[in-house]
């Protein structure tokens, strides 16, 4: 079922999102590797039978000039891909990867069309840059869900589009432009950490043609990750308290926090309190929209999920509780203690 209004039914009509013709996209194995703007650190391409691993430096994609990786083919005329953003490397708030089509690679100010994704609270938007020199707009958000946030991007002439989905089926359309980009046009891979001295990797899955896909408003039945106090951005977006059973046997459970502020949070002192005991210590860091796993393993942790952002170890036990969830959310809650800040900074408060 459609949910567009007719306003934009007939806009999406005028950029044939009938979806009839069937449009050409990307081979994963002719992509060049390419560095944009001169990054102050190299990216890197590889390509493992389909699977599209991209690690791209840069300033970012924004404003007036580009810095970002770009793994890219030519392409004549009219396209619909979309690829699935597997993981995305956590750099900056505004690192992004994503589809995106330009008219060259030798002008990092040049004009372009793209759909990116950012790791977490940023979501996912459609930006574009539709004369050389100008600045660049955003419109659209959606939110990033990896390892299911898929991305697609459309030409019809020289209008472009860009849309995001969960499966990669339906689509919520993001933004629309028409630009000037030559018929030969360069269609890729781009990723850029927005942090000049640090890569950030990302995984590209299941590169491939849109065509046919249906384009609607897709109704999001959950709130995004905000924080559940007005004393601190910071929360407890999960808890896993009942673990998959590790081969060696050993504990598995950790609780996720993350920084829901467009900066970062220094967490020095703080300390987790409850059924599990826990100290952040000094110099500990959590940048804007990031996230720390804390454990009792932390070794066995990173080695099972291949995670680096793990932190610990605890005391305790998180699964004391898991008989009952819903009694135990209702008798129990986990504190985040912070050191003294002034008189008008209570020390306590429940985040979870």
């Amino acid at each position: 079922m459609q949910y567009l209004t007719r306003a934009l039914r007939a806009a999406l009509a005028g950029f044939g999102l009938s979806l009839a013709t069937a449009l050409k996209g990307l081979d994963p194995a002719g992509l060049i590797p390419l560095d944009v703007g001169t990054p102050n650190l190299p990216g890197l391409t590889t390509n493992r039978s389909g699977i599209i691993e991209i690690q791209g430096g840069g300033s970012g994609i924004r404003s007036r000039f580009d810095q970002f990786h770009f793994a890219h083919q030519s392409v004549q005329g009219d396209f619909d891909v979309k690829v699935r953003i597997a993981a995305l490397e956590h750099a900056d708030l505004w690192s992004k990867a994503g589809l995106m089509v330009r008219g060259d690679v030798t002008n990092p100010a040049g004009l372009f069309a793209g759909v990116f994704a950012t790791p977490s609270s940023a979501g996912c938007i459609f930006q574009s840059r539709t004369a050389d020199g100008a600045s660049t707009a955003n419109a659209g958000f959606f939110p990033a869900n990896q390892p299911l946030t898929w991305l697609r991007l459309q030409r019809m002439g020289n209008q472009f589009a860009g849309f995001a989905s969960y499966d990669g089926f339906c689509w919520e359309p993001l933004g629309t432009t028409v630009a000037v980009v030559p018929t030969n046009a360069l269609l890729g891979l781009a990723v850029t950490s927005r942090a000049t001295n640090r890569l950030a990797r990302t995984e590209f899955r299941d590169l491939g043609d849109a065509t046919g896909n249906p384009v609607e408003h897709i109704r999001i039945d959950r709130e995004p990750l905000g924080s559940s106090t007005r004393r601190t951005a910071l929360m407890i977006s999960e808890i896993q308290y009942h673990p998959p059973s590790s081969p060696d046997g050993l504990n598995l459970e950790y609780i996720e926090i993350h920084n829901t502020q467009p900066y970062f949070e220094d967490i020095s002192g703080h300390r987790l309190a409850g059924d599990i005991q826990y100290t952040f210590p000094a110099g500990t860091i959590l940048p804007a929209g990031g996230f720390v796993l804390v454990t009792a393993k932390p070794a066995a942790l990173r080695a099972a999920y291949g995670l680096s952002n793990v932190m610990g170890p605890w005391t305790g036990d998180a699964d004391s509780w898991d008989w009952s969830m819903n009694e135990a959310v209702s008798t129990r809650r986990f504190l985040i203690e912070t050191p003294p800040r002034g008189r008008c900074w209570p020390p306590v408060w429940g985040i979870a």
